[in-house]
């Protein structure tokens, strides 16, 4: 969710979810400052700076443990 931030649909699919699911994730998302709604002809989803940060300390995470590593780059 870069730049000018990503729809719904490509959401979804870039996560390997379906859209009842990834319904209650953007929420809590959206609640915690980590993504915004953007407005527009189609609504858009963009990573908040926080959420940019909290991103980093994810991967720093991911690099302290091998197997979640491993996982992500499986998926």
């Amino acid at each position: 969710m870069r730049g000018g931030g990503a729809n719904k649909t490509q959401i979804v699919y870039s996560c390997n979810m379906n859209f009842h699911t990834v319904v209650p994730y953007l929420d809590l998302l959206i609640r915690n400052g980590l993504v915004e709604k953007v407005d527009g002809k189609i609504l858009r989803y963009k990573t908040t700076s926080r959420g940019m940060q909290a991103l980093g300390h994810f991967q720093e995470i991911e690099k302290l443990m091998p197997e979640m590593q491993a996982a992500h780059e499986a998926a």
